[in-house]
């Protein structure tokens, strides 16, 4: 179908430890108005066995979890791009949503601090995006994220993971290959 795009990939993985794990992802995308309005949306699982360090570290703060599980999840995402007009530039914004089982997290609330698993857990949030064109040579970044983690098991916020965070960059081209930027990331 003209305008509409599809992706799909899967992948098969076996670990000695947590025998075999398939994950996918497809994704769809869909040029409404050419060279100005996309909407898009994606599907995809995921698997993370636990490190070998997650699993046997040892050290005077540190202390690995041999019980750990694998962690799985399954997220979703949609969103639309708005393209300015003379290619100056592109404004995104995306809506997003996982689902953990076993999520792997640090646990600090124990002495040596160790490894555990969360039975269930859920992030969600926003994110918002602007490219900009500023002249031939300089472009201009911005992002911000929203962000919602919560341990479902205990009606709790997760840890290490910022409710709100943005960045903003410019970069100039000097041309003969030369170019440079500089960034800024708020947690």
């Amino acid at each position: 179908v003209k305008n509409v795009f599809l992706t799909g990939g899967l992948r098969r993985d076996h670990f000695d430890t947590f025998g075999n794990a398939t994950t996918g992802r497809a994704t769809a995308a869909w040029l409404v108005v050419p060279h100005t309005l996309k909407l898009r949306a994606s599907y995809g699982t995921g698997f993370r066995s636990p490190s070998f360090l997650d699993l046997y570290a040892k050290s005077a703060f540190f202390v690995g979890n041999p019980n750990l599980q694998p962690e799985h999840a399954r997220g979703w995402d949609a969103g639309v791009d708005y393209y300015l007009p003379e290619s100056r530039g592109t404004l995104s914004a995306t809506y997003f949503q996982t689902t953990f089982h076993d999520l792997i997290v640090g646990n600090f609330n124990v002495f040596p601090s160790t490894e555990a698993n969360v039975d269930q857990a859920r992030t969600r949030g926003i994110e918002l995006s602007a490219k900009l064109m500023l002249s031939n040579a300089t472009d201009v970044q911005l992002a911000y994220t929203y962000l919602e983690a919560t341990d479902l098991t205990t009606q709790t916020r997760l840890l290490r993971r910022p409710r709100n965070s943005g960045s903003a960059d410019v970069w100039h081209d000097f041309g003969s290959g030369v170019s440079a930027g500089v960034g800024l990331k708020v947690v």
